[in-house]
């Protein structure tokens, strides 16, 4: 077989060398073989996590009737299976696949920046934002937040858990909300914690309704759909006597929440009025016994 002479000029001198070509021409075969094989088992395993996403997002479609007949984003669709196929934990794989569900059910949710922040989102990233989840408030003009008072050293939460918060991108800073009498509500604001609505009707125009929280970005709002809402006995207690102060200047009443299987919309059972804060307290107390 022929060789093929190499100078190299090392420290200024030359030294020569020779390749032989047979052994080179079997070195590419054998580095494109690798390359190939290793493409190959990349595809497959992308393959695989995609598969078993779209299939968590059918068993989370199975019960519903009808979606919108609305094709997702191109950009939104090429971003998430980009994302999707790098996707191999199942609990992961999990929160993708009903990522992809609520968009099928709710084209306008779930923006690129959500997934992007699922993207980047380890598994006990996701458990600690579920915890801090848990503690959800929904109020009225579709904000959302939790109590402050939580992740103070006297609280129940771990500053780790709002603070992880903070850094996927799903809340913002402590801040505060204001509620004020305004004639196109009549003063009537909706509070929904976990399967449970809290109406307050401001009885003085006067009032206003001062909380102290951490608000959820759009981002947390998105990822709060995620999960099912869940009745937070002692958050209820909480939000109640955050609200004792207000007693003289509204009215309080509750009701159940419903959710509807086949869409993202939830209704409301019939509201039930309390004399006094007291009384829902006591109410409340006495159902978690």
């Amino acid at each position: 077989c022929s060789s093929v002479p190499m100078q190299i000029d090392y420290k200024g001198q030359m030294t020569q060398v020779r390749i032989d070509q047979s052994e080179a021409a079997v070195a590419v075969t054998n580095i494109e073989e690798r390359s190939s094989a290793r493409l190959l088992s990349q595809q497959i395993r992308d393959q695989e996590n995609i598969e078993a996403i779209v299939g968590v997002a059918a068993r989370e479609l199975d019960s519903v009737d009808q979606v919108p007949d609305v094709d997702p984003d191109k950009d939104w669709t090429t971003r998430f299976f980009r994302c999707a196929a790098d996707v191999s934990s199942e609990q992961m794989q999990d929160l993708w696949g009903r990522v992809l569900a609520g968009k099928l059910k709710r084209p306008q949710g779930y923006s690129l920046r959500t997934l992007e922040a699922l993207r980047n989102m380890t598994k006990e990233e996701a458990e600690a934002f579920s915890r801090v989840a848990d503690e959800a408030i929904l109020g009225a003009e579709g904000v959302a937040f939790v109590f402050r008072s939580l992740y103070l050293p006297s609280g129940r939460g771990s500053y780790d858990d709002i603070l992880v918060a903070k850094i996927i991108g799903a809340a913002h800073d402590s801040s505060g909300l204001r509620y004020e009498y305004d004639p196109e509500d009549q003063g009537v604001f909706d509070f929904v914690i976990g399967s449970k609505v809290l109406r307050l009707k401001l009885i003085d125009k006067a009032c206003k309704l001062d909380l102290y929280v951490y608000l959820f970005t759009p981002v947390g709002r998105d990822l709060l759909r995620l999960g099912p809402a869940k009745s937070n006995a002692e958050n209820i207690e909480e939000f109640i006597l955050a609200l004792k102060k207000y007693e003289e200047h509204c009215s309080v009443s509750t009701a159940t929440v419903f959710s509807d299987s086949s869409s993202e919309t939830s209704k409301c059972g019939e509201f039930i009025s309390y004399e006094s804060f007291e009384d829902l307290l006591a109410a409340e107390r006495q159902r978690k016994t």
